[in-house]
C-alpha cells in the first residue's frame, strides 16, 4: 500500500494531479474521512476504544475534520479538541482515537476511493 506522499509523487510524475484535481478532491476527500470519522473508526476501518459506559467516543468529532487544496496538495486537519485524541500517543491508561491518517501512514480506502472518483469524473472523454 502506498503512502499519500507515493501517491502525490506519482501523480505529479504522471502529470494528471494538478491544482485542479486538488481543488475538486478537496471536499470529496472531507466528506469520505468525516463519514468515517462519524462512524467511530480509525484510517483503517478499525472501530475505536468505547468511552467507559459502553457509548461512541468522540461523537461530533467529524465537525472538526477539514479538507482544503494548496496548489497541488489536499491537507486533511483535525482541528479544537479533537487533535489531542489525533496526536495522543496510547499509555495504557487511555487509548488513542485517531481520526485521520499520520503524515507517511498509507492512504485509507475511504480516501484512495475518494481520490478514485475524482479521477474519473476529471477523466478526458
Amino acid at each position: 500500500m502506498s503512502t499519500i506522499e507515493d501517491f502525490i509523487a506519482d501523480m505529479k510524475k504522471l502529470g494528471t494531479f494538478d491544482e485542479e484535481l486538488a481543488r475538486l478532491a478537496a471536499p470529496v476527500i472531507e466528506a469520505a474521512a468525516k463519514k468515517n470519522v462519524a462512524a467511530g473508526l480509525d484510517p483503517e476501518g478499525k472501530p475505536w476504544k468505547a468511552k467507559k459506559d459502553g457509548s461512541q467516543a468522540l461523537k461530533n468529532a467529524a465537525d472538526h475534520v477539514s479538507a482544503t487544496a494548496s496548489g497541488t496538495v489536499v491537507e486533511l486537519v483535525v482541528e479544537g479538541v479533537e487533535t489531542y485524541h489525533q496526536r495522543f500517543k496510547e499509555d495504557g491508561a487511555h487509548p488513542r482515537r485517531q481520526l485521520i491518517p499520520d503524515e507517511g501512514d498509507p492512504i485509507p480506502s475511504y480516501i484512495a476511493d475518494a481520490l478514485d472518483s475524482v479521477l474519473e469524473q476529471a477523466r478526458p472523454r
